[in-house]
């Protein structure tokens, strides 16, 4: 494994414009005044969407690929968690069963993936564990 790496490829750059449109969107929403809390579902997408596009930059630019790689999945993941509170919030809140076990089962998809990635970049970064693979269980958190 190199220490570091460079690859400017195509999803660097798409990764760099939607870090950009991200960050507007959400220092836009910050300002304003008298936010309802389904705006600060959509700027807590924001804020993870963003990261997983700011995980997919340094993946490619400057940083292990494998060791930061599942951190644009995880983010990703977290966003449609959030992205799914907001569904059952807008424009008015369910609270049906259903709507708690989609939400419950969105809130732990989101957490685990997150779990699985830092453990993934602890194994990477701070063990040394180079042959560390990510169980194959993770990938299919992001369809789920």
């Amino acid at each position: 494994m190199t220490s570091l790496q460079f690859d400017a490829g195509p999803y660097t750059f798409n990764a760099v414009s939607l870090i950009i449109i991200g960050v507007t969107s959400a220092l836009y929403l910050l300002r304003l005044k008298g936010k309802p809390a389904v705006a600060w579902l959509v700027l807590l997408g924001l804020v993870c969407f963003t990261a997983s596009m700011a995980a997919m930059m340094l993946t490619n630019l400057v940083l292990w690929g494998k060791a930061l790689a599942p951190f644009t999945d995880a983010w990703s993941v977290a966003s449609m968690a959030v992205t799914v509170e907001f569904a059952y919030r807008y424009p008015t809140r369910i609270d049906s069963i259903q709507s708690r076990l989609v939400r419950g089962l969105a809130l732990a998809a989101g957490l685990l993936s997150m779990a699985i990635s830092i453990y993934s970049a602890y194994q990477i970064l701070a063990v040394h564990n180079y042959g560390y693979n990510l169980p194959t269980a993770f990938w299919f958190l992001n369809p789920v």
